[in-house]
């Protein structure tokens, strides 16, 4: 009977001052109990495969979206850039043709040509001076947003 008490007897921890007694049908016992129930059920395979699916779409759509976003922000770097180097180049070619007209000009004065051909140098030096004029409204401004320091003057020597 002894034994038979034993097995039925609830354990109990003593310490001096106090006493935690573990009884089953206490708090502790049923919260426990529901502990090692969540815990089969979260080690469960289907569980676990359910939870590592949801977490790695859930990472992964984050990762994407990230790196769609670094993405989006170098093509619009690189965009200004070709945009930048666009207006350079437009800008350097007008400037090349309208020193080479103005080069030509002078050099027709001062050779005393022809009326005809001096007509003709003058004509090929205004076309090369509008599209100077046309090509540095556009793209001076462009270049001085886009360039570091290129805060300036508006005017520039050929305007």
């Amino acid at each position: 009977m002894q034994k038979l008490r034993m097995l039925f007897k609830t354990p109990t921890l003593k310490r001096i001052g106090f006493e935690i007694a573990t009884a089953s049908g206490s708090k502790s016992a049923d919260s426990s109990k529901r502990w090692k129930i969540i815990d089969s059920i979260f080690r469960h395979p289907a569980v676990l495969i359910l939870l590592t699916s949801i977490l790695s779409i859930g990472v992964g759509n984050w990762l994407t979206s990230v790196y769609q976003e670094r993405q989006r922000a170098r093509d619009a770097v690189v965009r200004s850039m070709d945009d930048l180097r666009s207006s350079v180049d437009d800008l350097s070619l007008a400037a090349d043709d309208y020193v080479t007209a103005a080069a030509g000009l002078i050099g027709a004065m001062e050779a005393d040509l022809p009326p005809e051909q001096l007509i003709r140098v003058r004509t090929n030096y205004d076309a090369a001076s509008i599209k100077w004029k046309s090509k540095s409204f556009v793209d001076l401004p462009n270049i001085r947003q886009r360039m570091p320091g290129g805060r300036g003057p508006e005017t520039s020597l050929f305007c």
